[in-house]
């Protein structure tokens, strides 16, 4: 299926790896100009070289953070210099995961307002700055990236949060983000705006590839093992590939998703018992 994105700019926020860079990857096989943002330097000019190399598409890097104004109109205007303005948003910035954790007693209020501030808050900024660029051309995609915490209370051990505490940020921030992109649907769709939210679950990256390692190492376990363990919650039993995400991103991110908007469409591999509708 030609998805009919040659051409088309994309900016995406938290693109220097992980998820994000996938998602670029995919786009920039599918013809988009890209403009990719992330808080390093070197981090975010790296994987803009890595992706011209990989797809022979050209990938802009600039060093930005979400919660500065300043820094997203910036990357809006590298965008609209360099390839004439924004077409498609891919917000994506922020710690997976989350970074407030319990027990209720100890959460630290600053951590909890940190997440929100760049998870929603980033997100909010960014849309801001860009929707102008998608009214004028009567076309656009702003694409949300958050996670099933959104649906679910969650309680497990990470290298943040090591005894297995409750999460009291990345939940609200995800909630937050799936009620903005269907406000922004609903406000925006005149203009020929979609806005919809991804949620990611347990994802292999290298980052996380690297704490299972890590993680392995201090519990005496294997990674593998410890890898299905963290999968057997999903339908599918295994981890899903930050590349699988991205070509969800990329198929919303295109005109043949026109009719989608202001929608949720998980893509865990069917993590969980419950029944959303």
């Amino acid at each position: 299926m030609d998805l009919d994105l040659e051409g088309k700019v994309a900016l995406v926020t938290g693109g220097s790896r992980g998820i994000g860079r996938a998602i670029g990857i995919a786009l920039a096989r599918e013809g988009v100009r890209l403009v990719l943002a992330a808080r390093t330097e070197a981090d975010v000019q790296r994987a803009a070289r890595e992706i011209e190399k990989t797809t022979g598409r050209e990938a802009l890097a600039v060093a930005g953070d979400v919660t500065r104004v300043a820094d997203i109109e910036r990357m809006v205007e590298a965008a609209d210099a360099r390839f004439g303005g924004v077409d498609i948003l891919v917000s994506n910035a922020g710690v997976p995961g989350g970074i407030g954790f319990g027990p209720l007693a100890d959460v630290d209020d600053s951590d909890v307002m940190q997440d929100i501030e760049t998870k929603f808050m980033g997100l909010l900024r960014t849309a801001r700055a860009v929707a102008p660029h998608m009214q004028e051309r009567g076309w656009g995609r702003i694409i949300g990236i958050a996670g099933l915490s959104a649906r679910y209370s969650s309680s497990y051990a990470t290298e943040r949060n090591p005894e297995g505490a409750f999460n009291y940020s990345g939940g609200p921030r995800n909630l937050g983000v799936i009620h903005l992109m269907r406000t922004l649907a609903h406000e925006l769709g005149k203009d020929g705006i979609t806005a919809n939210t991804v949620l990611p679950g347990a994802t292999r990256t290298e980052a996380l590839d690297q704490m299972l390692e890590r993680r392995a190492e201090e519990l005496g376990k294997s990674v593998e093992e410890l890898r299905q363990l963290s999968a057997s919650g999903n339908a599918i039993k295994r981890w899903v590939d930050a590349s699988e995400i991205a070509d969800v991103v990329t198929f919303i991110a295109s005109p043949r998703a026109g009719s989608i908007s202001g929608e949720v469409i998980p893509a865990s591999g069917g993590a969980g018992m419950g029944i959303f509708i």
